[in-house]
């Protein structure tokens, strides 16, 4: 169970090439997949699922008994977005299963959880079977993380929006201090951030990053996507069809879109 789409739609494809070969069947469960899609997930031996995608399926537990009598590993990912506005959908269907199935085993997965004993103690309760709970520091990275904290005064802004936008305009300057002309990321609180602020940057890309000239890989996309991917920008959330978001990840991860701002 993966917090996105995106995420899901990752980690199918890459076990099902892990898996196929062993003769494990692999199913996606997420607002995208179509009825035959769905109905072939419910046979498979891993299901990999958004949580409101789990969420309604399992409140029609009785309808679907056989299937989850079968269950016995529920594996989260990003277990942190608990605390989210989303995290809603993540408890209670977790705590569903924890009803439902007495014997289930969860593993719960996060690289940003600072309360991570709490988390488990309510995975596991006290009455119950003893949680492990393993905590890895940054020595375990392959990568070591640099980290550059810039702080800014809100500069007379009245609101959030405002502020955002104020941002916004320092953008370019932190990339050329810190992106070495290299494929970058940046998060984006919702989907019109990612929007604006690939907006906002699309001015400078070519100075930056140079120019773009694979854009006939892209025509068939959205407008105002492809008229940012153009300058070697893109944005990436929910809201985009499956082969908007796939032709993205592609993008990026070939390096044809320099900057990629997602949800």
């Amino acid at each position: 169970m993966a917090s996105t789409k995106a995420l899901c739609k990752e980690r199918y494809d890459d076990w099902l090439a892990k898996f196929g070969p062993l003769s494990c069947s692999v199913g996606l469960l997420t607002g995208d997949a179509s009825v035959s899609e769905t109905e072939r997930a419910k046979k498979s031996d891993i299901i990999i699922c958004t949580p409101e995608k789990w969420d309604a399926l399992t409140r029609r537990w009785f309808d679907y008994s056989k299937l989850f009598e079968l269950v016995r590993l529920l594996l989260i990912d990003e277990i942190h977005t608990l605390g989210d506005q989303r995290g809603t959908s993540l408890e209670v269907v977790t705590t569903r299963m924890k009803t439902m199935k007495k014997d289930l085993r969860i593993v719960a997965l996060s690289a940003t959880l600072p309360n991570i004993n709490d988390i488990s103690d309510w995975l596991y309760p006290k009455d119950g079977d003893s949680p492990s709970t393993l905590v890895f520091g940054d020595e375990y990275r392959a990568v070591k993380l640099k980290r550059t904290v810039y702080g800014y005064k809100t500069a007379g802004t009245s609101n959030d929006f405002q502020f955002d936008s104020f941002l916004n305009g320092k953008l370019s300057r932190v990339l050329e201090a810190n992106s070495k002309r290299k494929p970058t990321l940046i998060f984006c609180p919702t989907r019109s951030s990612c929007i604006n602020t690939c907006k906002s940057l699309s001015k400078n890309m070519t100075s930056i990053f140079g120019s773009f000239n694979n854009t006939s890989t892209y025509k068939n996309v959205n407008k105002e996507l492809y008229n940012l991917i153009v300058n070697g920008i893109a944005f990436h959330h929910a809201g985009l069809s499956m082969n908007d978001r796939l032709l993205v990840e592609q993008g990026f991860k070939r390096g044809d879109i320099k900057v990629l701002c997602l949800l």
